[in-house]
C-alpha cells in the first residue's frame, strides 16, 4: 500500500516483491544516504509494524531485497524503486501496542564491494570504468576522456577498489582532477573531471537561505533553474595548516630506472585563490620548503606515462576543494550526487559571503520523519571567489 505524505510525498515500501502496508507516524524514519566517499548507497528505516504484518507475513530476513520509492507525487523527482538489500535481521523493540521494526540496508549490487574481477584489462581508465559499470550492473555517467592507456591490474581488488584505483590514477593533463567514482541511489556510476566540472559543468539548481516567508513557502523557478529554500545550514572550511599536513605539502619522488632521473612532483594548478581558502602569504611561502617526500616503487616502465604524477595531483586537488556547506531542503530536488548548484544567502539580518557561490554535491540524504520530508545536501568547492581579501598572496 502507498502513503501519501501532507498531499507532497508518495512512499512506498516492499519486501521480496510484496508491498507493506504503512500508517503514518511520527515514529516512522526512511534515511537514504549517498555519498562519493563510500561505495554504496545505504538506507535505514525504522518502521512501525502496527498491523503485525512483518512477523506473520512478510519477514525481513538478512538479504531480502527492500524496495523503497520515496518520491514527489507530483514531479516523479526520483522514480522508480531504490532497491536494497538488508543487512541482518532488523532489531526489534516493543512500543505500546506495536513493534519497531529498525534495518539497515544496502544497494543491491553487492559484486561492486564483494566480488573480485579475474582478468586484466586493456585500454584507458575510462574504457575500463565502463566495463566495471557493465560488470556490475551500473550505469556509467560520464563525458571525460583521459590520456592513460595501460594494461590495468586489479590484483586482489573488489570492483569497488579498482574503480577507485582507476580514478586515483587517471590521467587527463596537467590541470585535471579525476574524482573518486560515486555511485547513487538510482544505480548511475558517476565518473568526472572536478575541475572541468566546476568550470563547465551545468548547474542544476539555485539554493538559497532567507528572504520573505512567501519565498520560503515552495520552490521557485527561474527560467530552467529551480529555485530551493534552505531552512538550515552550517559552513565548514578544512584548508589552511591541516591541508598544508594532508594535501598542499606533499611532495612525491619516482625513480626512473630506465632514465636513471628522479622524477618530483609538488605543484598544482589550483583555479582559484580566494579567503575562504586559508592559505595565507606566509603558509604559501612555506609548503615548497617544508613538504614531506612520499618514495613510490621505481618506475619500471608498465604503467602510462603520467600514473605517479596522477596520483599525486589527483589527491592533491582534492586536498584543495575544501569549502563545504552542509544545507537542509524540505523538497524532493531530484539532485544528485556531483550535480552543480549555486547557494546564496539571503539574510537581511548578517552578512555571510563567504559561503556563497558554485558548489558540487558530493552527499545527501533524503530522510522521511514522520509526516516531514527533508534532503540535507553536502555542497564542496574551493571556496567562493572574493578578491578584496587580504589573505592572498
Amino acid at each position: 500500500m502507498a502513503t501519501g505524505v501532507g498531499g507532497q510525498l508518495y512512499l512506498s515500501l516492499q519486501v521480496d516483491g510484496v508491498e507493506v502496508p504503512i500508517a503514518t507516524s511520527p515514529a516512522l524514519k526512511i534515511f537514504i544516504s549517498q555519498n562519493c566517499k563510500q561505495a554504496l548507497p545505504v538506507a535505514k528505516l525504522s518502521v512501525p509494524d502496527v498491523a503485525n504484518i512483518f512477523a506473520s507475513q512478510i519477514p525481513i530476513n538478512d538479504g531480502s531485497v527492500v524496495s523503497v520509492r520515496l518520491n514527489d507525487d507530483n514531479q516523479e523527482a526520483y522514480p522508480g524503486y531504490t532497491t536494497m538489500r538488508a543487512m541482518g535481521t532488523p532489531v526489534r523493540s516493543p512500543a505500546n501496542q506495536y513493534m519497531q521494526y529498525n534495518v539497515t540496508t544496502m544497494l543491491d549490487v553487492f559484486p561492486y564491494i564483494r566480488a573480485n574481477p579475474s582478468s586484466n584489462f586493456q585500454g584507458s581508465s575510462v574504457e575500463v570504468m565502463q566495463q566495471i559499470a557493465k560488470a556490475v550492473g551500473l550505469n556509467y555517467v560520464g563525458a571525460i576522456t583521459t590520456n592513460d592507456n595501460m594494461n590495468w591490474l586489479p590484483g586482489r581488488n573488489t570492483w569497488g577498489k579498482f574503480a577507485m584505483h582507476l580514478a586515483t590514477h587517471g590521467w587527463i593533463d596537467e590541470r585535471s582532477a579525476i574524482s573518486p567514482p560515486a555511485v547513487d541511489e538510482q544505480r548511475n556510476l558517476h565518473h568526472i573531471n572536478i575541475n572541468d566540472h566546476f568550470s563547465n559543468g551545468p548547474v542544476k539548481a539555485n539554493l538559497f537561505y532567507g528572504g520573505t516567508s512567501s519565498q520560503n513557502s515552495v520552490p521557485q523557478l527561474s527560467g530552467e533553474r529551480p529555485y530551493y529554500p534552505v531552512i538550515q545550514y552550517r559552513s565548514i572550511n578544512r584548508s589552511g595548516l591541516m591541508n598544508n599536513w594532508h594535501g598542499y605539502g606533499l611532495r612525491l619522488a619516482q625513480s626512473d630506472v630506465i632514465s636513471g632521473n628522479v622524477n618530483r612532483y609538488s605543484n598544482i594548478l589550483a583555479q582559484t585563490v580566494n579567503n575562504v581558502l586559508d592559505i595565507s602569504k606566509d603558509i604559501l611561502g612555506q609548503v615548497g620548503d617544508r613538504a614531506r617526500i612520499d618514495v613510490p616503487p621505481i618506475d619500471t616502465g608498465n604503467t602510462h606515462d603520467f600514473y605517479l604524477q596522477a596520483k599525486h595531483q589527483n589527491l592533491r586537488t582534492h586536498a584543495y576543494y575544501s569549502q563545504n556547506v552542509y544545507v537542509l531542503v524540505p523538497y524532493t530536488t531530484g539532485l544528485t550526487l556531483y550535480d552543480m548548484v549555486h547557494f546564496e544567502i539571503n539574510s537581511n539580518d548578517y552578512a555571510d559571503s563567504s559561503s556563497t557561490g558554485m558548489y558540487t554535491i558530493t552527499a545527501m540524504t533524503r530522510a522521511l520523519i514522520g509526516a516531514r520530508y527533508y534532503e540535507k545536501l553536502e555542497l564542496t568547492s574551493a571556496g567562493p571567489q572574493n578578491e578584496n581579501s587580504s589573505l592572498i598572496a
